[in-house]
């Protein structure tokens, strides 16, 4: 086996449909679902069927593999699993797909594609597997109400949604129902079992902070086995860094180290605009209290939305300000809070503003909706009523388009 190149990314990445994700990440759904990602479609089998090894090692993703590491890959095949990447690069341009490819943080990922393409056999080489899951039986527990999430994901959207008539609701908001399931992927063995193999702990929610059970788990993680080679990652709106008496930042002794990936699609009122209930204030707080430690890392992480775009620029500034790392992920689902369907008007104007970013600009060309833009407001002053706040003092530019 010749493992001289297995760093090499320059002929993967020519490649007309590789994606990192197979060869490194682990994603199980809050009900046991096993996919390739959290955008990827269900793959018909879950943790009542395969242990995080076992999935890792299956024939399905085995088979997606071979499929990306191919020339000319059948994108209808891909596609079972991969729709909205496959259809986002033929509408947009652009994918979280090739998002991934420009970060270029994928060293054991690419070498185990390597590996994989030479042998056709899935080796767990150098620590590849970044470990991300739905862990907590609690899962949709949250502390905020942001106005483009889905409600499996909060319980405060839960309450919110429920007060809104259903004919003003976004597709894809009306199933507000939690699941009953208890997965048995929340069993801290099934990733003890494998932690040799992993060189990120992923944490999400919900709100993790605002769950007890993701200080436990935590908790027995440090106590049963050796964390000191193992990233801690955790995605949160960083509105609280304490549960109980226990500051999250007590953990960072015991990992290589700890990153926030912060949850943030404004400054001051608009980023409390966008996701109700939380407080700017006490954001600001505690990221300055993650970067006094020098064993944690922060980046801001924005959902490039119908409303957060408008103000993106103050983003980039207190970012840069801040000598705070930064980026985006634009909002494909649901699509009628996608930044495609603003007003042209707004829209070239936008363009011109944004002209640095590829992305946004790609985006924005694409033909838009005027139904999915008024369905998207009426949902939106709807949350008015709920909030007693009102879009237009916030985004003033928005209110002469809306019938």
């Amino acid at each position: 086996m010749d493992i001289s190149d297995l760093d090499k990314a320059e002929d993967l990445y020519k490649k007309k449909f590789f994606c990192p994700f197979p060869f490194k990440y682990v994603y199980g759904e809050q009900d046991g679902r096993w996919k390739l990602c959290s955008e990827a479609l269900p793959s018909g089998y879950s943790s009542d069927d395969m242990s995080i090894e076992e999935w890792f090692t299956s024939d399905y993703i085995d088979n997606i593999r071979r499929e990306m590491l191919k020339d000319d890959p059948d994108l209808d095949m891909l596609s079972k699993s991969c729709k909205i990447c496959v259809e986002s690069e033929k509408n947009l341009g652009n994918s979280t797909r090739t998002n991934l490819l420009k970060l270029n943080s994928h060293k054991p990922g690419i070498q185990n594609a390597n590996l994989f393409e030479q042998t056709d056999q899935y080796w767990f080489y150098n620590r590849p597997l970044v470990v991300q899951m739905r862990m907590f039986k609690n899962n949709d527990i949250c502390n905020l109400g942001c106005y483009m999430c889905f409600p499996k994901f909060s319980t405060i959207r839960q309450q919110d949604l429920t007060k809104i008539p259903n004919q003003k609701l976004i597709e894809g908001f009306q199933d507000i129902n939690k699941s009953s399931k208890v997965l048995q992927v929340s069993r801290i063995q099934e990733v003890i079992d494998v932690i040799e193999h992993i060189d990120v702990i992923e944490l999400i929610g919900g709100e993790p902070l605002y769950v007890k059970e993701c200080f436990d788990f935590v908790d027995r993680l440090t106590k049963e086995v050796d964390c000191s080679e193992i990233s801690l990652s955790i995605f949160t709106n960083l509105s609280i860094l304490h549960n109980k008496k226990k500051n999250f930042l007590e953990y960072r002794k015991y990992f290589k180290n700890i990153e926030f990936k912060v949850s943030m699609d404004g400054i001051g009122k608009y980023n409390e605009y966008i996701r109700r209930k939380s407080v700017f204030e006490d954001l600001e707080s505690n990221v300055k209290q993650v970067l006094n430690n020098s064993d944690c890392d922060i980046f801001i992480w924005t959902t490039i939305s119908m409303l957060s775009i408008l103000r993106f620029e103050e983003v980039e500034s207190w970012c840069k300000k801040n000598g705070i790392h930064y980026e985006y992920n634009i909002l494909k689902d649901p699509k009628m809070l996608s930044i495609v369907n603003l007003p042209d008007p707004i829209k070239e104007d936008l363009i011109k503003r944004f002209s640095h970013i590829e992305d946004f600009v790609s985006a924005l060309k694409s033909p838009r909706r005027e139904d999915l833009f008024q369905k998207a407001m009426k949902y939106i002053i709807s949350l008015d009523e709920i909030y007693n706040t009102n879009v237009f003092e916030v985004y003033p530019e928005l209110e002469e388009f809306v019938s």
